[in-house]
């Protein structure tokens, strides 16, 4: 029971750090991580055989929209997940899902905007598919529109390979 008391306690402080500070993390404090989810439950997500906690300040989408809690998520699913070291334990901020058993290739790209149609944009010769499920942030973490984007803009791209065509489930406009 002691060690159940400590582990919710832990991430209870986890979390209360989540909201007091969580811009103050350190750059070398953050992670990313992406792969197919192995495990779920209310609390937390395994991929790469790493359990990662979900606290309620973090951030899910799925196909690029909005979710109120995880349980949308489903194992197999392929996901990017973000977040911040604290107390040696991974936590999440951000989750971006993808429902799809059929990714097998995780792809990114990052560097200069070189052309952009009404659905896809090439970065580094590699085009991406951008559509609705597609999650674009600026550095400050609020979203924008396809539409903002324009050639010549530093941007960083993840998402995967499906049927030789890539995707875009999620870019970062870098400042």
């Amino acid at each position: 029971m002691k060690i159940r008391n400590i582990i919710i306690d832990t991430l209870f402080l986890a979390a209360l750090l989540m909201v007091i500070m969580p811009k103050q993390a350190a750059a070398e404090d953050n992670f990313e991580t992406a792969g197919k989810i192995e495990a779920l439950s209310a609390s937390s997500l395994t991929i790469n055989g790493e359990s990662i906690p979900l606290t309620s300040t973090t951030k899910i989408m799925l196909d690029g929209k909005v979710q109120l809690d995880a349980t949308t998520l489903k194992r197999d699913m392929f996901a990017i997940v973000k977040g911040f070291n604290v107390l040696s334990m991974k936590i999440a901020t951000s989750v971006f899902a993808r429902d799809s058993s059929s990714i097998s290739t995780r792809i990114e790209g990052e560097g200069k905007i070189t052309a952009k149609t009404d659905t896809s944009l090439t970065v580094n010769n590699f085009t991406f598919v951008v559509n609705n499920k597609t999650s674009i942030f600026l550095s400050n973490d609020s979203t924008v529109s396809f539409g903002y984007l324009t050639v010549g803009m530093d941007v960083e791209v993840k998402g995967f390979a499906q049927s030789g065509i890539n995707y875009a489930l999620l870019i970062n406009v870098q400042s």
